[in-house]
């Protein structure tokens, strides 16, 4: 018998009329436009809070307003761009230099004041990031470094999952999230450590052979990471536990740009910037609903990792429904044969398993929490033998699907 060549990662389907209620987590981005810096190979890119937008270059820093009008800029000593960061804390920007040239940390106000320098020649050459508390982190080969803000040694950690580090970001939570690459495919990940170095969890993705690293993290105040790909993988959004929310696989596009090495969000979170050699590509967030209305919130299901089970004609996936005024939801799933969306290709979900801690119905799903379903194909599905697009729909208590 043959079963499942393969699956495809699926996206949730939400069906019926909209109704717009409170605000909801971001379903997708839509891409703004793009100006040109006019700059010879920027290495870094941050945002400060009057939306003006730094750029770090091998000679100097280049300030911007948000739609790409100069408005001031200054020369640093040959070397600089290791990496630009807003600092959350203090809203100071930190500028960090690519070579071992003293001082190799900078941190400007808002007025472009100079407020600090530090480092002699001590300081790592690769990516750094600024932590919602007193320290910045600094990558090394296998390691992070560990400095206060004032430039005094506070420590390092070490970890197994590290390898060749790419790149660092602190999340709204202080987790410290680490791409990094290496010989092998389990070494080519995202890893999350609490701010002290504490090892909590790692993402890996292989895509026909191709291991998923970020080129850059791009983290938001309100618990969003973004990393895109490299050889031709595009961008994932994880959530603050390394979840995959949207991008590769999923319904929800996310801008990207193959030429970009650095990214940063606005303070805010709603406005993502991707930096090119030559081009600053803007992109906004965007909301399935909108204003402080009546609670009424829809249910949004979200479905992720989707594989086929090995050896089994059985299907795996986690999934989530968010509503913010329903504990309870009911929910179903259902699959489509090739991602054909005609009654011919529809195959209900009927039989699920409750191995490995899966759910056995989706009669009544409690909201906010991860949970996982493993779906028998081979019970459900004649032909098991093609492409299977999983789809799940969720209703309130309310009616709204």
């Amino acid at each position: 018998m043959r079963f499942l060549s393969r699956c495809l990662l699926l996206w949730a389907v939400l069906g019926g009329s909209w109704t717009y209620a409170q605000k909801q987590p971001q379903d997708s981005f839509f891409e703004e436009g793009a100006w040109s810096h006019g700059l010879t190979s920027p290495t870094g890119i941050a945002v400060d809070y009057s939306n003006r937008v730094w750029i770090a270059h091998p000679n100097g820093i280049h300030v911007f307003t948000q739609n790409g009008v100069i408005v001031t800029n200054w020369t640093l000593s040959p070397g600089v761009g290791k990496g630009i960061r807003l600092d959350p804390t203090t809203n100071l920007v930190w500028v960090g230099n690519r070579t071992a040239t003293t001082p190799q940390m900078r941190a400007y106000d808002e007025n472009f004041n100079l407020q600090s320098s530090w480092g002699t020649n001590t300081l790592p050459t690769g990516a750094f990031a600024v932590g919602s508390g007193d320290l910045l982190y600094f990558g090394a080969t296998n390691t992070i470094m560990m400095y206060s803000r004032q430039g005094t040694f506070s420590g390092s950690f070490a970890n197994p999952n590290l390898a060749v580090i790419r790149d660092i970001g602190v999340g709204a939570d202080g987790s410290v999230f680490v791409s990094n690459t290496g010989s092998l495919v389990a070494n080519s990940s995202v890893t999350r450590f609490s701010s002290n170095g504490t090892y909590l969890s790692k993402f890996t993705l292989n895509i026909l052979g191709a291991p998923y690293h970020a080129v850059f993290l791009a983290p938001t105040a309100d618990g969003l990471v973004y990393g895109p790909g490299t050889a031709g993988i595009g961008p994932i959004c994880f959530d603050l536990e390394l979840n995959r929310i949207m991008g590769t696989g999923t319904a929800f596009p996310l801008p990207y740009n193959s030429a970009a090495n650095a990214g940063c969000f606005s303070p805010d979170g709603g406005r993502l910037y991707l930096l090119t050699s030559n081009q600053v590509f803007t992109a906004r967030r965007t909301y399935r609903t909108a204003g402080a209305l009546t609670p009424n919130a829809l249910p949004l299901p979200f479905v992720w990792n989707v594989a086929q089970v090995p050896g089994q004609p059985w299907v795996a996936a986690d999934f989530v429904v968010n509503d913010a005024d329903d504990a309870v939801v009911q929910a179903a799933a259902y699959a489509q044969v090739n991602g054909q969306p005609d009654l011919l290709s529809f195959v209900p979900v009927r039989t699920l398993l409750t191995n490995d801690g899966a759910v056995a119905s989706l009669t009544n799903v409690a909201t906010g929490i991860k949970q996982r379903l493993i779906w028998d194909a081979g019970a459900d599905w004649g032909i098991q033998f093609g492409y299977i697009k999983l789809g799940l729909i969720a209703k309130d208590g309310r009616g709204l699907f």
